[in-house]
């Protein structure tokens, strides 16, 4: 194996590694079984319960500042979208904590399994992580950018990056540090939304990965007992989709209200009121971000149904003259299971999240946005 390759597995491994200890400080990657090293996991408990104790510190300011300035639709619109923010942050960290085990365990082989990458692997797992650097690249920058920018604001302004109102004089230097200390670590802490969206896409790529190498072992099967190994591989890999989904049915669903409330109050900033351009910059990242979330999930779904539909067409296409009765019925079996769709979904409330349901999701808010626009300019 060349150097350069070489070096691009260590690339590969040190962006999936640098992933799980940002996971594991932000208390949302589950340790394994500590051991004699029970502290880490303590320090973690530490860590969920400082942070969870902070955001709940911040919705009650955050609430009473929307009834203080609820004539001011800018301010409340404001608030409204730092609330919604707050509260996606308190679900994700309550979701990683009850969905822990099996959290830990769909984690730790998706970690084994790239971390084992052999020449077989690397060209599939290089394709999908180039992909995964692009994506979370662009929205680090924007997060970064965004973070920014409300730090340049409140010093400009002298006061608190978030915007909340307190029943209480802040100006007192002790108070001062303790609310504005609060603010700012709740403020660094919402990259756990990057973070978590990362696990997911993690999850999700690995599966789609196994189901395109799987296309070249079914290629390689030379009898019944080789068959059987794959079909048996297949049913692995449906059984992790399953898990997957217990814990990503409750992401998607969080993730599509807050970025629908995301939308139309930072849509409503911008299109029906007259803002600064250093908001108008800041509401543009936080629409831009929302949008750029929502095609994620939807093309980390379209791969995934891509590769189970074309396992079934290469399995379809497969030599079937002369083989036996037993492997002719097996080969059918999977292309009759690959018929079933493995998109993202929550049963009962969406379709598979793919390409053509971004585009239903994006009119269907942009419309409603609209629509919440005329209102407003027509009342004023």
């Amino acid at each position: 194996m060349s150097s350069w390759r070489m070096g691009s597995i260590k690339d590969i491994m040190m962006n999936v590694f640098m992933m799980k200890v940002i996971g594991v400080a932000l208390a949302i990657w589950p340790l394994k079984s500590a051991g004699k090293r029970w502290y880490y996991a303590f320090l973690q408990e530490m860590v969920y319960r400082f942070f969870h104790v902070n955001f709940w510190l911040l919705v009650i300011p955050s609430l009473w500042s929307i009834y203080k300035k609820r004539h001011n639709l800018a301010s409340v619109l404001t608030s409204v979208t730092q609330l919604t923010i707050v509260f996606e942050i308190l679900a994700i960290m309550v979701l990683s904590r009850r969905q822990a085990a099996r959290l830990k365990t769909l984690l730790t082989m998706a970690y084994d399994y790239v971390s084992v990458a052999d020449d077989k692997v690397y060209p599939v797992v290089y394709k999908y992580v180039r992909k995964a650097q692009i994506i979370f690249g662009i929205i680090t920058i924007a997060y970064a950018l965004i973070l920014l920018t409300y730090l340049v604001q409140a010093f400009i302004e002298n006061k608190p990056p978030i915007y909340a109102y307190y029943p209480f004089d802040i100006k007192s230097p002790v108070v001062w540090i303790c609310v504005y200390g609060n603010q700012l670590l709740c403020t660094f802490y919402a990259a756990v939304v990057i973070i978590m969206d990362a696990m997911m896409m993690f999850m999700i790529f690995v599966t789609s990965i196994r189901l395109e190498l799987l296309q070249n072992d079914f290629k390689k099967v030379k009898d019944y007992p080789d068959l059987v190994k794959c079909i048996r591989t297949h049913q692995d890999i449906i059984w992790y989709i399953k898990e997957v989904y217990c814990i990503k049915k409750y992401m998607v669903l969080k993730m599509l209200i807050s970025i629908a409330i995301y939308i139309m109050c930072e849509g409503l900033q911008l299109f029906a009121l007259n803002l600064s351009w250093g908001m108008r910059f800041q509401v543009s990242l936080l629409f831009g971000i929302g949008l750029f979330r929502v095609y994620i999930y939807a093309a980390c779904s379209q791969d995934l149904i891509s590769s189970g539909l074309d396992l079934g067409y290469f399995v379809y296409s497969s030599l079937w003259y002369n083989q036996s009765h037993s492997v002719m019925v097996a080969k059918a079996f999977v292309i009759c299971r690959c018929q079933k769709s493995l998109g993202i979904r929550v049963c009962g409330i969406t379709d598979d999240l793919n390409m053509k349901f971004l585009a239903n999701f994006l009119y269907r808010v942009f419309s409603y946005t609209m629509t919440l626009r005329a209102i407003i300019k027509t009342l004023r």
